[in-house]
């Protein structure tokens, strides 16, 4: 099953995955593999709080790297290399541990991250990103490159990354068997015009989203926005996008019959501040949605006019 990058040019709880992270000694958080070889991820320590990585594939506009473990204790951070040219930073997990993010993520640079960890991710209550581009967290097992190739976290023997010139990637892959959750309790923001992306067979959500006048996408088998969760698009121009379930809109569609979930005290808003229109916010199930919260979509104070909302489940509602 296939989700399509058009944003990128870009059974686990949340006690086992915090328990798993501080069982592991803060100097082996973020552990390169092999699979790239004189291409390897490289961290190197910036004091006793930061990380920053090195290296990676370089092919074209996008840049690759791979990893065994990685994680963020709170309070320390980690953050990507950005060359000139990098558009995407893809980071897999080849390894069998879910990624515990507990302290701050970020690229040095303009340059959206994709994260893959196919065993599962959790951002801690005061996880933060630190980046200027889009960002996308993802349970899928792989990127589809053009040729059919993959930069897979289930198969990363497979060298043709090493072999062809990236200029794109087509999207994510899949695997129908797996169950991996991801987990965000934390408030996760982007700057203006940027975009978040949580892809997952299952998202639960308690955290916040912000992404102003930019795009918002949660997209999984199993929806939960919980607590006070909040999802947040809206600017003093217009609002930006929300889109919540499955992804009915591209071929080769995954996670059909989604069951969602939306808290009493979950918030959604996609408003003009001052002058503009109203986003969309759009929450869609060919299975069960089950809606409790409350959305804003509102036009500017000054000038505008609303939004669009739609609230559906195809099955129940």
């Amino acid at each position: 099953m296939k989700y399509l990058l058009s944003h990128c040019s870009i059974a686990l709880s949340s006690v086992a995955l915090i328990g798993s992270a501080l069982a592991v000694p803060a100097k082996a958080q973020v552990v390169p593999d092999d699979t790239l070889g004189a291409e390897r991820s490289v961290v190197t320590p910036l004091g006793e709080q930061r990380d920053r990585i090195d290296g990676g594939a370089l092919r074209g506009s996008m840049l690759f790297h791979s990893f065994d473990r990685f994680g963020i204790l709170e309070g320390h951070g980690v953050y990507f290399a950005n060359p000139d040219a990098v558009n995407t930073i893809f980071s897999r997990v080849i390894g069998n541990d879910p990624s515990n993010l507990l302290g701050t993520l970020g690229v040095l640079g303009d340059a959206d991250l994709v994260f893959l960890n196919p065993n599962g991710i959790l951002f801690g209550p005061n996880a933060e990103l630190d980046l200027r581009g889009s960002f996308t967290a993802t349970t899928a097992s792989a990127v589809e490159l053009p040729g059919g190739e993959i930069f897979s976290a289930l198969q990363p023997e497979i060298p043709s990354l090493l072999e062809v010139n990236v200029e794109a990637p087509i999207g994510l892959v899949f695997e129908e068997v797996s169950q991996a959750t991801l987990i965000n309790d934390a408030n996760l923001f982007v700057d203006e015009g940027r975009s978040i992306a949580l892809l997952s067979n299952t998202v639960i959500n308690s955290g916040g989203l912000t992404a102003p006048n930019g795009n918002v996408q949660i997209l999984g088998k199993n929806i939960k926005l919980i607590d006070q969760a909040s999802v947040n698009v809206s600017d003093e121009t217009d609002g930006g996008d929300v889109f919540i379930g499955e992804n009915f809109q591209t071929e080769n569609a995954w996670f059909d019959r989604a069951d969602i979930l939306i808290g009493p005290q979950v918030l959604i808003k996609a408003n003009s501040d001052r002058r503009g229109n109203g986003g969309s916010v759009v929450i869609w199930s060919s299975g069960t949605t089950r809606f409790y919260g409350n959305i804003n979509a509102s036009g500017g104070s000054i000038s505008g006019n609303g939004g669009f909302v739609e609230v559906s489940g195809q099955q129940t509602l």
